[in-house]
């Protein structure tokens, strides 16, 4: 038994040698996990790490590996995030996992993006075992700055002009950098950036054919595939992709243009993606 928590973390409730001590025989790496000693005390066991400085607004990647000898009802594993102001005022929490695993005696990642709060300073990380008779272990408990990124998509079809494709729907916007009533991308720091769009558009003309360009406050800066019907109402595919430095306040979107029909922009497969590659800290 050792007489002090893992370096980084404190006792929250419980007591160290008690209800939790470093564990050498399961591992997942490195020297040790943290291992939840099988009990019924009072409160449930719960470490605590350090407060660590945080940027409000920006994307943060939260990842735990945790095991446990058993799966029966009730015997939960649970870690969250709190966050606090510059005061070390309570904000919100966020959690990464709170429920019984899927499998005894099994090592399990649960990973989950959060944002911090426009208030937040600080973030510290908790992970806890439920108050029953089972061990339970952690492994690898981090967060980190994300890369700020977004997944927009056409929500239904509309008639295809020569103009941007209006993203009017989110599956994720981590860092609020794309905005679904213009569907543009405002880059907000300087940096490699990664993007991708396709199209799919219906109704073609036989023969006709679309484009799909991304640009840069109206500059071409990569075209991208041109797709061809081959016979009246035809169905096209056309996608881009671009990797490449942008500077902050550089405004991307994503324009179509085809040849002839009355064509339409189909929904849902019809998106945008973009992800910062590097210069962000």
């Amino acid at each position: 038994m050792t007489t002090n928590p893992a370096d980084g973390w404190s006792v929250y409730t419980g007591t160290w040698g008690t209800d939790f001590d470093r564990e050498t025989s399961v591992l997942l790496g490195g020297q040790y996990s943290i291992k939840f000693i099988s009990g019924t005390p009072a409160d449930d066991p719960t470490l605590v790490g350090d407060y660590r400085p945080v940027i409000p607004g920006m994307p943060y990647m939260a990842s735990i590996w945790v095991r446990a000898d058993s799966i029966a009802a009730g015997n939960t594993m649970t870690a969250f995030i709190n966050w606090y102001t510059s005061e070390k005022v309570y904000i919100s929490q966020s959690v990464i996992h709170n429920a019984v695993l899927g499998a005894a005696n099994t090592w399990e990642e649960r990973s989950a993006i959060f944002t911090a709060p426009a208030t937040a300073a600080f973030a510290r990380l908790f992970i806890r075992k439920n108050n029953t008779a089972f061990n339970g272990y952690y492994g690898f408990a981090d967060f980190w700055r994300a890369p700020r990124s977004f997944l927009a998509y056409r929500s239904a079809a509309v008639p295809a002009s020569p103009t941007n494709i209006d993203f009017d729907n989110e599956s994720y916007d981590y860092g609020n950098i794309f905005d679904t009533g213009t569907g543009k991308c405002t880059i907000p720091t300087d940096g490699l950036w990664h993007f991708y769009a396709q199209t799919y558009v219906v109704n073609l003309a036989a023969g006709g054919t679309v484009d799909i360009v991304l640009r840069n406050a109206g500059t071409p800066i990569a075209y991208g595939t041109t797709a061809r019907a081959h016979a009246l109402n035809d169905d096209c595919v056309a996608a881009v992709n671009f990797i490449g430095y942008l500077s902050k306040g550089d405004s991307i979107e994503t324009y179509l243009e085809y040849s002839s029909g009355t064509p339409s922009v189909a929904g849902t497969v019809t998106k945008m993606t973009g992800v910062e590659l590097g210069g962000f800290v």
